[in-house]
């Protein structure tokens, strides 16, 4: 059974675990709108600067078109004014982290550290199933990028291009573990050995799996069905045809940024009460994974939607962005509660059967 909200006072967590230092002191509820309300924070605060927001992130590609002359350049310039990106950002933040999947089951559960170190197995084996295959949606959304890519603005088409294929390279950087170098002054020649050495976020997911007990080749188990059907979704809404650049790069961005932070923080929360209450000790290698998301998500989730805001051009791309992010996330809940079924051995309604549910009672 779900055990109740604890009432004892837990102690502050280190700042490289997480950035709330009172975060075992919060309910799920209660981090989602922490989160809610430090990134809206945090975007306000970028565009607080008084440079124009892009410039310090696409500096080349900002002079381009501050010199540019006709209507496509003065788009470009509108697309990304303060007003308007306050505004679809309050729309897009709110309709994504509003939705259930933020405060699924398996996640209110899973903070309060109630479960056992074989059911904390048995999910450490089987998300990392979902971990493994998120890059390549990243991998597959940059690949439909090019200089020729139509993305309503003409000439300035192959500028815009660059602008989002950098953004998704760096989440695709991350997502190895290699930095993105702009100055290619006083480099030292290329290590090849440096190169393999880096850890991506498989290799961090490992870290934790062996910090909980799991090892070698039982660190890797066969799919789940929904794990596989929210994977396959994902390659879809990033890689097919059939969805549009923008739909592709709001489910890579939107759909994923902006949520993550607030999830793997309850991942964080319960991990740290089940040391307690199991007499166990995680080291900070074996929390690294669910620790580096929650820090490096924020600028993530503010450069991916700014270019997503460039390519949003009608009342139409405004409800395909929602779409895109809506299937990613039903996809994600499914996933949640068939993995809440296979840990905790019960059965919560689907996201399908809940929507039913609200309906009935609205009726």
């Amino acid at each position: 059974m779900l055990q109740t909200q604890d009432t004892k006072l837990w102690s502050p967590v280190s700042s490289r675990t997480h950035p709330i230092e009172q975060l075992l002191n919060l309910a799920p509820k209660e981090i989602l709108e922490r989160m809610f309300r430090e990134q809206r924070h945090s975007f306000e605060q970028f565009l607080s600067s008084d440079e124009i927001p892009m410039s310090s992130i696409f500096p080349g590609m900002m002079f381009g078109i501050a010199n540019a002359k006709g209507g496509a350049a003065v788009r470009i310039r509108d697309s990304i004014a303060r007003e308007r990106l306050l505004h679809l950002f309050g729309e897009f933040h709110t309709h994504v982290m509003m939705h259930p999947v933020w405060v699924h089951p398996f996640f209110c559960r899973f903070s309060e550290g109630y479960f056992t170190s074989g059911q904390l197995a048995v999910f450490g084996q089987n998300y990392f199933n979902q971990v493994k295959n998120t890059r390549q949606c990243v991998a597959r959304a940059l690949g439909r990028l090019h200089s020729h890519t139509d993305l309503g603005y003409g000439d300035l088409d192959s500028w815009v291009s660059e602008a989002i294929q950098k953004v998704l390279a760096h989440l695709l950087a991350d997502e190895y573990g290699v930095s993105c170098q702009e100055d290619l002054e006083d480099q030292p020649p290329a290590d090849i050995a440096e190169m393999f050495a880096v850890k991506t976020h498989g290799a961090l997911y490992r870290d934790f799996l062996n910090g909980i007990g799991i090892f070698g080749g039982a660190q890797d188990v066969a799919m789940l069905p929904s794990v596989a059907a929210n994977t396959r979704r994902q390659l879809e809404l990033s890689g097919d045809p059939g969805y549009s650049v923008l739909e592709a790069l709001a489910s890579v961005g939107l759909g994923m940024e902006w949520g993550v932070p607030a999830f793997f923080s309850m991942i964080i929360s319960g991990l740290k009460k089940h040391e307690v209450r199991n007499g166990r000790s995680f080291d900070a290698s074996t929390l690294e994974i669910w620790s580096a998301h929650v820090r490096q998500d924020v600028a993530h989730a503010i450069s991916v939607f700014v270019v997503t805001a460039m390519l949003i051009h009608t009342d139409d791309d405004v409800i395909a962005v929602k779409r895109s992010t809506d299937i990613l996330m039903e996809c994600r809940y499914d996933m949640m509660t068939e993995l809440h079924q296979v840990v905790f051995g019960e059965i919560v309604p689907s996201y399908g059967e809940m929507v039913n549910m609200v309906r009935a009672e609205i009726k």
